[in-house]
């Protein structure tokens, strides 16, 4: 037997913003197929007693490989595996789960449908989000795309990715102004794999954007919306770069003096 699940304002207006990203990203190339994904830690938490934990259906039990102590009886967003993020306005049961953590386990308790699964980067989203949970409980959203300059920008080797965030400071104020942090740069790790997730929590406690090297990026905010944000200002710094590389000639950079006057001016010490 199903649990069932009350839906409130606070749940649904995270699904319209959910179906908006996905939109948003799609018209942007930055979530082709099934790729790019997200995940929202709901403020509240749910207690279940013991006849309610029976009553779940044990097809939408799903093991995980290690306890995620801050996330526990905390409900998330999450993505369905193998969905399209373009379809969650017209088909949310299907592209989109409400879950909770217990111990070991991550049940899906909407929708009551036994051919749900959960995206492969599950865990990845359970061990930035318990992160965040403990560390920075305001931050609350988890985006995953694949913004195309930024991704172009990864290529280009070791070197270059040594000074990215120079880079991208010097083609574009707003990326200063807006990350004065800069990127995190995790190198090449397989997708949804374990060292994937484990350099990306490190990377979180001081970044904002990450950046997966000839993958993809990585964004967490207080709002999805938040988070996108971040991702289009990094992108734009990355598409100026590449859009003023195009003609001949050095790049009239910002200038160290007007990267310190933009400091000052916005108190970015």
């Amino acid at each position: 037997m199903a649990f069932e699940l009350s839906f409130d304002p606070s749940i649904a207006e995270i699904f319209d913003e959910c179906s908006e990203i996905g939109y948003l990203l799609t018209m942007k190339g930055w979530a082709e197929a099934s790729g790019g994904n997200l995940s929202v830690r709901l403020a509240k938490t749910i207690e279940l007693s013991d006849k309610e934990w029976k009553r779940l259906t044990p097809k939408l039990r799903f093991s995980l490989p290690e306890a995620y102590p801050h996330l526990e009886s905390q409900l998330l967003v999450i993505k369905a595996t193998g969905k399209r993020l373009r379809d969650i306005a017209k088909a949310p049961s299907k592209t989109l789960g409400l879950g909770l953590v217990q111990g070991r386990n991550f049940h899906i308790l909407w929708p009551n449908d036994d051919t749900f699964r959960p995206t492969s980067e599950l865990t990845s989203h359970l061990a930035i989000q318990n992160y965040l949970a403990k560390n920075k409980p305001n931050m609350k959203a988890v985006l995953h795309a694949h913004p195309t300059e930024l991704i172009v920008l990864s290529f280009l080797g070791e070197h270059f990715l040594k000074t990215l965030n120079e880079t991208l400071w010097s083609v574009n104020p707003g990326m200063l102004i807006f990350l004065p942090e800069g990127l995190g740069v995790v190198p090449f790790k397989p997708p949804s794999s374990k060292e994937l997730a484990a350099e990306t929590v490190r990377l979180v406690a001081n970044h904002r954007v990450i950046l997966w090297e000839k993958h993809g990026c990585l964004s967490v905010g207080k709002t999805l919306s938040d988070c996108l944000d971040m991702m289009e200002i990094s992108n734009k710094s990355a598409e100026i770069f590449l859009k003023a590389k195009y003609f001949p000639g050095e790049i009239n950079e910002l200038t160290r003096e007007e990267l310190e006057e933009i400091k000052s001016q916005f108190n970015l010490e």
